[in-house]
């Protein structure tokens, strides 16, 4: 039986998960009614206070910024504030902070370039990148690169559920030997994305090129899977890389001591 094959069938383990002192989600999509995440205040905070029930300490709300959601900053910071204060009202005890899901096309990349700042918030000058299908090789790696000589820190958003990826793993490493952060989502692990981008997670996780495991959650049964997740992490991998990837790398991203 392949390293794979056993790791697919200890997915159906439950096994205990003792979560980090900090656990911080880099990537979900609760703010209400700015694109395809929360419906409505209500949806978002019970989804927040389900993620501090299990554990989760900070969230980093990423709302996409694309063709297809062309979030405005207006409505996103109504919908922050907005959230952020029903939380607090609340009562439940977790960090909200500010950022975006930006993909990575030519007239994204020129607003970034041009002195557009879409980094999250209390990090320093990292911006959330998804790629999306078609692109090549030599494009991600010199787009990528343009950036960076700006000054811009990059946290690649799920690549596993890339094509490009799927058919070149390898351009990981390239980019990790850049300094670009690796995320992958929660639903990749346990295959809601499909059998392509859960094989890609594992084999990712394998070669340790995984530094931030995030919820990705759109709904509140995405932070049920995210649970579910890193129970599944923790038992096929260890302690020592869950808690690497949901805690010390984004809490180092985010500056939380």
């Amino acid at each position: 039986m392949s390293w794979l094959t056993k790791l697919f069938a200890a997915n159906k383990k439950q096994l205990n998960f003792i979560f980090p002192e900090r656990w911080v989600d880099l990537h979900s999509h609760i703010l209400p009614g700015v694109d395809d995440g929360a419906g409505t205040l209500e949806e978002s905070v019970a989804m927040v206070s389900y993620a501090a029930e299990i554990g989760i300490t900070h969230i980093v709300a990423t709302p996409h910024f694309s063709d297809l959601f062309p979030t405005s900053r207006e409505n996103k910071e109504t919908a922050y504030k907005a959230l952020k204060k029903a939380v607090r009202d609340a009562g439940i005890k977790i960090e909200i902070i500010s950022g975006w899901e930006v993909s990575f096309t030519d007239i994204h990349v020129k607003r970034i370039l041009d002195g557009e700042n879409f980094t999250i918030s209390g990090s320093n000058n990292y911006t959330l990148l998804e790629l999306p299908n078609g692109l090549n090789r030599v494009t991600v790696i010199e787009g990528f690169f343009s950036l960076m000589i700006k000054g811009i820190k990059i946290i690649l958003a799920h690549p596993e559920r890339n094509s490009l990826i799927q058919q070149d793993i390898d351009i990981i490493k390239d980019l990790r030997l850049r300094e670009v952060k690796i995320q992958v989502d929660a639903e990749s692990i346990i295959g809601i994305h499909g059998k392509k981008a859960k094989k890609i997670a594992f084999e990712l996780l394998k070669r340790d090129e995984v530094d931030v495991l995030s919820s990705d959650a759109h709904t509140l049964m995405g932070y049920k899977n995210y649970n579910h997740a890193c129970k599944i992490i923790n038992d096929n991998f260890g302690e020592e890389t869950i808690n690497k990837i949901i805690n010390i790398v984004p809490s180092s991203i985010m500056g939380i001591n």
